[in-house]
């Protein structure tokens, strides 16, 4: 007979059942912070500040590492997919501006 899961264990395996409960504890206690006397400078902070930081920080943190031998394949996709992107881009630009009508005639 197998052993019995331990409780530690079992919070490290099994998924939390009551995640969106405290997820909601979460957003309530934050939108009741939020209407304090820091209510604005924060949800200002939290809007733009902060995701501004994270988008100009994170690549420029990845792209000042130098790359690994096993980070050469990433690098070969991000690459293509940028290409692949643009072209199917102009592609569907060209199209529309292709079938488009004015409005006047």
């Amino acid at each position: 007979m197998a052993k019995p899961i331990e409780p530690k264990e079992r919070a490290l395996t099994e998924p939390v059942k009551d995640a969106g409960v405290r997820l909601g504890n979460l957003e309530e206690r934050l939108r009741l912070s939020l209407k304090g006397r820091f209510g604005t400078p924060l949800r200002l902070a939290f809007t733009f500040v902060v995701p501004v930081l994270i988008v100009v920080n994170v690549p420029a943190r990845l792209l000042a590492k130098p790359l690994a031998e096993q980070s050469w394949p990433l690098a070969g996709f991000a690459v293509f997919a940028t290409v692949a992107s643009l072209a199917a881009s102009r592609w569907v630009f060209q199209r529309a501006l292709a079938s488009y009508r004015s409005a006047s005639s």
